[in-house]
C-alpha cells in the first residue's frame, strides 16, 4: 500500500513519532472516503480572485445566491425532516451545498458563479494518505469545503459517501478539518487549548482522567511537550511557540477527538522543508494506524511526496490524475510527458500544469484533461439510478428510513432514563439530562462551564497588561485632580454637572469601543469551533458575555471609589454605591451595543464608523451640550433612545436629590436667578438645565437597563442568524 519503499526510515530528526499512544490506537475502525463526478460552482468575485477559506466561510448570507423552491426540489439532497428541522441547524440548511447527481440537470443562471470543480472523482482508504496537488486557483480548498461541508457555494452535483454512507449530522464528529488558518486564542497555553477542546468536544461519557491520558498522549507523540506551558500568542507577542508548532498544535487539536478521516488544508504553507517534511511524516504515521488522511499540499519535496500512498491533480477544478503516487510518473510518460532523471516529480507535474502550449499546439492542460478523462470514464463509470438513490427514494423506502430514526430515538431515549435514575449517580446523570443536546459532544451546561473558563483566561491576558492599566490609572488621576474637592457653593453646580457627564462619556466611549472588537477578533477561533459541530452558539454568548462581565468592571470600579470621593461629590454614602451601580448600567448598556454592532457588521472598520455616530448623536442629545428646552421637536425624540441621556440623567438625580448649595454673591450664577434662590435647590438646578426630572430617578435607571437588555439580546440574533456560513452543511 505504502509508496515510501526504499526512500528510507532514518530520517526523522528531532521528533520520534514511531512511539504509539491509545489515543489515536484506533478504538474505532477508519472510513473510507469517496467523492465521484463533484461539479460544484463558487461565487466569481469582480476582481477575478478567490476569497481565502476563512472570509468564505464568513461570508454574508445576503451576498450568496439562494435556491429557489423549485432548485431546492430538483437539486437538494436534503431530506424532508432535516429541511425543515427547528433546531439551530435549521437556518444554515437553507444555504448548505446542495448535492445533486442528476448533473445534466445542473445550469448556470447567474455569470456570478464560475466553476470550481468539474466532474471531480476519487476515494481515499484508512490507512492511506491522499495527497490533492494543483497550482494556485486549481480547486483544492474548494474540494475540502465540499467533503467537509463547509462553504458557500452554487449549484452543485455529485455524490460524496463515508463507508457507503450519505454524510448526515453526525459526520462532522467523525471527520476532523485542520484548517489552513491557525486560529488559536492568545492568551492560552498549548496545554489550556488542547484542554478546552478535550472537555468541550470529547463526549461527556469519556471520564476526566481518560481525557487528560488522551491529551498527555497526543501531546507527547506530536513533540509538544517542550512547549506546552508556552502561550500561543500572536506575531506582536514576544513569548509564543513557532509556525511549526502552531501546525502541530492546530493537528492535535483535531485528533483529540479521535476522528476517522484527518482533512488537513496545506498543513506545511509557511514552513521551513525540515519542518514540512516533519509534519508528513506525522501524517503518515498516524494513516499507518487507521485513520484516512485527505490533505492539499502545494510544491513538496520529493522526500515530502514518497510519503504519499495516493495522489490526486487537480487542474482548474479538473482532475489529469488519481491513483498512486508511486505510478503518477509512469502514467505520466505513458502519454508523452516523460519526467527528467533526478526531477522532483511534484515540481514537474506542477510545471505541466502552468504551461500554456505544447509547441505551438494543444494546450497542455487541455491534453492532460483529456488524457485523463478518458480513463476517469472506466474507472469512475457513471450510474445515474445509484447516483439519485438518495433523492429518489419511493414512498416505503422514506417511511422505514423514518421509522428506523424513531426507533433509534426511541431507544436512546429509554438509555437516558435509565441513566437518570441510576442510584449511584443519580444527582449527576439528573443534570446532564436536564442540560444534554444530543447535537453535541457535551451538554449545555457543560459547555457553557468550559467556554466560560476559556473566556475568562483570554480575558485577562489582555485586560490586565501594563498599557490599559496605565491608560485607566492616568485617567482617573487627572480627574480627581481637575475636579479636586468641589466646594458646596452654586458655583460649583456646573463642574458637578461636567463630571458627571464625564463619567458617563468615558465610560459608554470605553466600554463601546472594548466591546466593538472582541467579536470580530474572535470569528476565526468561532468558525473553526462551530463548524465541528462543538458547542451551541447561545453557550458561547451567554459564557463570553457573562465571565467578562467581572473583569470589565476592575477598572470602572477603581475609577468610581478613588475619583468619587477626591472631587468631593455628595458625602451620602447611599448615593455614592448608587453612582457605582449606575456606572456599571452604562458600562453594560455601551457593551451590550457594541456586541450588537459588531455582530450585525462583523468588520471592525464599518463599527467603529456606525457607533461613532451613535455615541456622538447620543451625546449631542443628552441635555447636557443643548438645553433640552431648546432642541427642536423633529430631533428631540432622539433623546428617548440615547443611552448617554439615561445614564447621564440618572447620575445627575442621584447627586443633586435633597441637595443645598450656597448661593455666591460676588459670582451668582443661573440656578440662583440672581442670588433670589438661597439656598440653591435640587428643583432649581433641573429647571435652569431643562432636565426632566419629573420622569424620575426610576424611569432613566430602568431605561439604561432595558437598552443593556434588549442590545445584548440583539447582538445574539445577529450573531446567530447573519453569521451562520462558518457551521457545517448538512447533505
Amino acid at each position: 500500500m505504502s509508496n515510501v519503499e526504499g526512500c528510507g526510515d532514518g530520517g526523522r530528526d528531532g521528533m520520534v513519532f514511531r512511539e504509539m499512544s491509545s489515543v489515536v490506537n484506533v478504538d474505532k475502525q477508519g472510513e473510507e472516503l469517496r467523492f465521484e463526478h463533484l461539479n460544484f460552482k463558487i461565487k466569481q468575485e469582480h476582481n477575478g480572485t478567490r476569497k481565502s477559506s476563512l472570509e468564505t466561510q464568513w461570508k454574508v448570507k445576503e451576498w450568496m445566491r439562494k435556491p429557489t423552491h423549485n432548485e431546492s426540489e430538483n437539486h437538494g439532497e436534503i431530506d424532508d425532516e432535516e429541511s425543515k428541522s427547528s433546531d439551530e441547524d435549521s437556518s444554515d440548511l437553507e444555504s448548505g451545498i446542495q448535492i445533486d447527481s442528476n448533473t445534466e440537470s445542473s445550469v448556470i443562471k447567474s455569470t456570478q458563479y464560475k466553476m470550481a470543480l468539474s466532474d471531480v472523482c476519487g476515494y481515499a482508504k484508512p490507512g492511506e494518505v491522499l495527497a490533492v496537488m494543483g497550482p494556485s486557483g486549481g480547486g483544492k480548498s474548494t474540494l475540502l469545503h465540499a467533503l467537509t461541508g463547509r462553504g458557500y457555494y452554487g449549484e452543485s452535483s455529485g455524490t460524496i459517501l463515508f463507508n457507503g454512507q450519505h454524510r448526515d449530522k453526525m459526520t462532522r464528529r467523525k471527520v476532523g478539518y485542520v484548517m489552513q488558518d491557525d486560529v488559536f486564542f492568545s492568551n492560552l497555553t498549548v496545554r489550556e487549548t488542547l484542554w478546552f477542546t478535550s472537555r468541550i468536544r470529547v463526549s461527556d461519557e469519556v471520564s476526566k482522567d481518560e481525557k487528560l491520558r488522551r491529551m498527555n498522549d497526543v501531546i507527547r507523540r506530536l513533540g509538544l511537550s517542550h512547549c506546552e506551558h508556552t502561550q500561543i500568542g500572536n506575531q506582536s507577542a514576544r513569548e509564543r511557540i513557532s509556525g511549526g508548532e502552531r501546525k502541530r498544535v492546530n493537528i492535535a487539536n483535531e485528533l483529540l477527538t479521535n476522528p476517522s478521516i484527518l482533512i488537513l488544508d496545506e498543513p506545511t504553507s509557511g514552513l521551513d522543508s525540515n519542518t514540512a517534511l516533519t509534519v508528513v511524516r506525522l501524517l503518515k504515521e498516524i494513516a499507518s494506524e487507521g485513520k484516512t488522511i485527505v490533505t492539499t499540499i502545494h510544491q513538496p519535496s520529493s522526500q515530502m511526496f514518497a510519503e504519499f500512498d495516493k495522489l490526486l491533480l487537480l487542474a482548474e477544478g479538473h482532475v489529469v490524475y488519481f491513483g498512486e503516487a508511486a505510478k503518477a510518473v509512469e502514467y505520466f510518460a505513458s502519454i508523452g510527458f516523460e519526467c527528467p532523471y533526478g526531477y522532483n516529480p511534484s515540481d514537474y507535474f506542477l510545471q505541466l500544469l502552468t504551461e500554456e502550449d505544447l509547441n505551438g499546439g494543444v494546450p497542455i492542460k487541455s491534453r492532460l484533461k483529456e488524457e485523463w478523462k478518458k480513463r476517469q470514464d472506466v474507472l469512475f463509470p457513471r450510474n445515474h439510478e445509484s447516483d439519485g438513490v438518495n433523492r429518489q427514494k419511493s414512498l416505503k423506502d422514506k417511511v422505514l428510513e423514518k421509522s428506523d430514526q424513531i426507533l433509534k430515538k426511541l431507544s436512546n431515549a429509554k438509555s437516558s432514563s435509565q441513566n437518570v435514575l441510576d442510584e449511584n449517580n443519580g444527582k449527576s446523570h439528573k443534570l446532564s439530562a436536564l442540560f444534554h443536546d444530543s447535537k453535541y459532544p457535551v451538554s449545555w451546561w457543560r459547555q457553557f462551564v468550559v467556554l466560560s473558563e476559556r473566556a475568562f483566561r483570554q480575558k485577562r491576558g489582555d485586560h490586565f497588561k501594563w498599557i490599559p492599566f496605565s491608560q485607566y490609572f492616568v485617567v482617573t488621576m487627572l480627574v480627581s485632580i481637575v475636579w479636586f474637592q468641589m466646594n458646596d457653593l452654586e458655583s460649583s453646580i456646573n463642574d458637578r454637572i461636567g463630571l458627571l457627564f464625564f463619567a458617563g462619556v468615558f465610560w459608554g466611549f470605553s466600554s463601546m469601543f472594548s466591546a466593538l472588537f472582541t467579536l470580530p477578533s474572535e470569528r476565526g477561533v468561532i468558525a473553526k469551533d462551530r463548524a465541528s459541530g462543538s458547542y451551541a452558539m447561545s453557550a458561547y454568548y451567554l459564557a463570553k458575555t457573562t465571565v467578562e462581565l467581572p473583569i470589565d468592571l476592575v477598572y470602572p470600579l477603581f475609577f468610581c471609589i478613588v475619583v468619587y470621593w477626591m472631587t468631593g461629590l455628595s458625602s451620602t454614602f447611599y448615593k455614592f454605591i448608587v453612582f457605582i451601580i449606575v456606572i456599571i448600567a452604562d458600562v453594560l448598556a455601551a457593551q451590550s451595543l457594541g456586541y450588537f454592532v459588531s455582530a450585525l457588521v462583523m468588520d471592525v472598520k464599518k463599527a467603529q464608523v456606525i457607533l461613532t455616530c451613535l455615541i456622538l448623536g447620543s451625546m449631542l442629545v443628552s441635555g447636557y451640550y443643548v438645553n433640552n428646552n431648546n432642541i427642536p421637536d423633529w430631533v428631540g425624540w432622539l433623546r428617548y433612545v440615547s443611552f448617554v441621556q439615561y445614564a447621564f440623567m440618572s447620575l445627575i438625580l442621584n447627586e443633586f436629590n435633597g441637595e443645598l448649595f450656597e448661593c455666591d454673591a460676588k459670582n451668582p450664577t443661573i440656578y440662583s436667578n440672581g442670588s433670589t434662590i438661597c439656598p440653591v435647590n435640587d428643583i432649581a438646578v433641573y429647571t435652569a438645565r431643562g432636565f426632566n426630572y419629573q420622569l424620575g430617578f426610576g424611569f432613566y435607571f430602568g431605561m439604561l437597563v432595558l437598552v443593556s437588555c434588549v442590545f445584548r439580546l440583539a447582538g445574539y440574533l445577529a450573531l446567530r442568524f447573519l453569521h451562520t456560513s462558518h457551521k457545517a452543511k448538512i447533505r
